[in-house]
């Protein structure tokens, strides 16, 4: 099995479209991306010890959901469709709770 099946098979969706996502994450989450991507990742530096990675994933629920459970440290932000997706996904959600 190569890198992108088993990467695949961690983020299985039905359908899911394979996209190359830009991920910024705090310090913290060094470990939780590793897990996830590997450890050749490659990561760009930003300020206070922050990093950016730009991978390739299958976009569907269960990215989504692993965002949402690391949403303290890891955010998504490219590309804009991607983020507007994951956004309606969070707007629904908060929705259900929502008393009216």
């Amino acid at each position: 099995m190569n890198f992108e099946d088993c990467l695949y098979s961690r983020f299985s969706s039905y359908n899911a479209k394979l996209t190359y996502v830009e991920l910024v994450c705090t310090r913290n989450a060094m470990d939780e991306i590793i897990q996830r991507f590997g450890i050749n990742v490659k990561t760009s530096p930003l300020e206070d010890g922050a990093f950016s990675i730009k991978v390739k994933v299958p976009v569907g629920d269960e990215f989504f959901g692993w965002l949402f459970v690391n949403a303290d440290k890891i955010k998504l932000t490219a590309p804009k469709d991607t983020v507007a997706e994951y956004e309606d996904k969070l707007r629904t959600a908060v929705g259900n709770f929502v008393k009216k």
